[in-house]
């Protein structure tokens, strides 16, 4: 452990886990070249691309991006044979330098590691920097996929997934890291950064529909009325007479998605962690069919509308298109009886929600296959009005049929209140109705449909609410769900003025979700506005005086409540190479500061890493709309 210290009136101790620097920079200052071009576009940023590894290798044809002030947009440059490039007419600055290559981890100017965010480098008018990038090789994750009886299986996707900071991953194929196995069963999945994963082999299957097993004795009561059907083994059955409809296996199957190492739900999956470079091989696992079962329940509440009741099934874990032989089938619909019926079903746990749209009379079932952020696909579900009825259930799947479940149709929630503008010197806008407000799942909705199975939580999807020339707004018929709450403000009134607050019940809903439950209003909801923006900013310095742009500064809330994933109060910033930083419109608060010499993006936020830096960190307090400066020297 190493400590920084406070300069002026604070001090910080800082948790510092020391690596080798993943690039270096030399800059000298020389007499720019071109005698017709002006002294302040002469700057150069000229530099090596070497591998990241012990031979330290000119890597060729690499792209260099660099993008910052002064530039109306980005510039590229291809590293030759000895891995050289040079970018040269360029302004006075800040500028971020970018470096990728296939089977490479993307590097960045100034990043403690590969796969970490560089850092920006300050550049004088006519000044010459000269640099070294580093960029290393990408893992690679591989393994054989075989079937219950040992036998590779061939063409079945494998994806490797990687595990956010917030551990939750919405869709199976929400990544580019899909390969498909060979003729061996074999895989191989290369590119990929560090970080935990999770593979996921998903087996296909041709048709719709569970794979059914029949019994001994089931099979020898089928041959045996096929023999009486052409007068052998008992009475003769006329040749003209209808035959009998076989009998339902006694028993379904299905290929479920499966994670290594052979498991079908999520939660046991293994997670493996990569380093840069590593190349895990023998990840071999089995994709044996699962035992799927039935679902049966009723739908109350829709009175004579049972047929414009509409179904949609979501399954707790990552997505699966519907095109899959895993997932759940709607085999009766609400219509002359309230009874519905889904088979199919995996194990897992599983979310059931019907819906009726009183005011429709005939509602056409989804024809596409889509994923939205909270748009309907076409023919999908209208948006939902004020007198939309819901009725949810989550039911926990096994293996053993499920009956008696019971969907007990509400109306929907009414969200509610006003907006108020927080100012001392700028007007509010005269035309309030510019404002819009959005109430989404985390995560947003997505649906996938396939022969009359809705699959998702599009019924969570609610139309974007326009506030009122009065500053009141009303979203009505929200199904009951977890939501957050957003504001979109036109461009000229953003550059001005942002949500502070929502306050409901004495909670902000911009630090947590809102959870809604059936039936009820949540009204009284308070929607700040506020023209004054926090910024903290600084200088982060060596002991000696200088820059200290090697480190990460992270800031978070002292409140541990909110040490939560993609939290507004928790920030993390590389100075520049001046050792310059800010962080914006941090709400107002008690905070902390800690300096790292390297953070791993998908572990910063968690709150145990958090709790590390308690007793290392500065202590500050930034009121609403308040500039603070809070200078940090690095002390080893």
């Amino acid at each position: 452990m190493t400590f920084t210290q406070g300069v002026g009136r604070a001090f910080l101790s800082g948790v510092l886990c020391l690596f080798p620097p993943a690039l270096s920079a030399r800059l000298t200052a020389q007499q720019p070249r071109d005698a017709g071009v002006a002294v302040s576009d002469t700057g150069v940023i000229a530099g090596v691309v070497l591998s990241d590894d012990a031979a330290a290798q000119p890597v060729r044809r690499a792209l260099v991006t660099i993008s910052g002030t002064g530039l109306p947009s980005s510039r590229t440059a291809i590293t030759d044979d000895g891995g050289r490039f040079v970018m040269a007419q360029l302004p006075a600055g800040r500028f971020v330098i970018a470096v990728k290559k296939a089977a490479y981890i993307p590097g960045a100017y100034g990043a403690s590691r590969p796969g970490r965010p560089g850092t920006a480098l300050a550049l004088a008018a006519g000044q010459r920097a000269e640099i070294t990038l580093k960029i290393a090789r990408a893992a690679v994750l591989a393994g054989v996929i075989r079937d219950q009886l040992g036998e590779s299986v061939p063409g079945v996707q494998v994806s490797a997934l990687k595990i956010p900071a917030s551990g939750v991953i919405s869709n199976l194929f929400s990544t580019a890291d899909v390969v498909t196995t060979d003729d061996r069963g074999a895989y191989r999945v290369f590119g990929l950064l560090p970080g935990e994963y999770v593979v996921a082999a998903i087996p296909r299957v041709t048709g719709m529909g569970g794979i059914g097993s029949r019994s001994a004795s089931e099979m020898d009561a089928m041959l045996g009325a096929l023999q009486r059907r052409t007068g052998r083994g008992g009475p003769a059955i006329p040749a003209n007479a209808a035959p009998a409809p076989l009998p339902p296996p006694s028993q379904s199957f299905s290929y479920a998605p499966t994670y290594h190492p052979g498991v079908v739900m999520f939660s046991g999956a293994t997670r493996l962690r990569l380093a840069p470079g590593d190349e895990r091989t023998g990840v071999d696992f089995v994709v044996a069919p699962v035992v799927t079962a039935n679902l049966e329940g009723a739908i109350t509440g829709a009175g004579d509308a049972l047929s414009a009741v509409q179904l949609a099934i979501q399954v707790d874990g990552p997505r699966v298109p519907t095109s899959f032989s895993s997932s759940p089938v709607l085999t009766q619909r609400p219509g002359e009886s309230n009874q519905f019926k889904y088979t199919n079903l995996a194990p897992g746990r599983y979310r059931i929600m019907a819906r009726l749209a009183r005011s429709e009379t005939r509602v056409t079932p989804p024809r596409t296959v889509g994923i939205s952020g909270g748009t309907f696909t076409s023919g999908g579900q209208p948006p939902a009005s004020p007198d939309t009825l819901y009725g949810v259930a989550e039911i926990d799947v096994s293996g053993t049929d499920v009956t008696g479940v019971i969907l007990s149709l509400e109306p929907g929630i009414t969200l509610s209140g006003n907006v108020v503008f927080d100012s001392t010197t700028t007007k509010p806008p005269e035309d309030l109705s510019r404002i819009r407000l959005t109430i989404s799942p985390p995560g947003g909705t997505y649906m996938s449909s396939g022969g009359g199975t809705v699959v998702g939580n599009t019924f969570n999807a609610v139309t974007p609410t326009t506030v009122r020339s009065d500053g009141t707004f009303a979203a009505t018929g929200i199904a009951p769900g977890t939501y957050l709450l957003r504001a979109t403000l036109p461009a000229d009134l953003s550059q001005t003025w942002s949500l502070q607050s929502a306050i409901l019940r004495g909670q902000d809903l911009l630090d947590a979700p809102l959870d809604i439950a059936q039936s009820g209003d949540l009204s009284g909801a308070v929607l700040t506005f506020s023209d004054r923006r926090s910024e903290l900013s600084g200088t982060l310095q060596t002991a000696a005086g200088g820059p200290a742009p090697e480190y990460f500064v992270v800031v978070f809330t002292s409140d541990r409540s909110y040490w939560t994933p993609q939290s507004r109060r928790l920030k993390t910033v590389r100075p520049g190479t001046d050792g310059r930083f800010t962080v914006m419109d941090l709400p107002a608060g008690d905070y902390l500061i800690a300096a790292l010499t390297d953070v791993d993006p998908d572990e910063w936020q968690s709150s145990a890493f958090l709790e590390q830096l308690v007793q290392a960190s500065i202590k500050i307090t930034i009121a609403s709309g308040a500039r603070v400066t809070q200078d940090i020297r690095v002390v080893k």
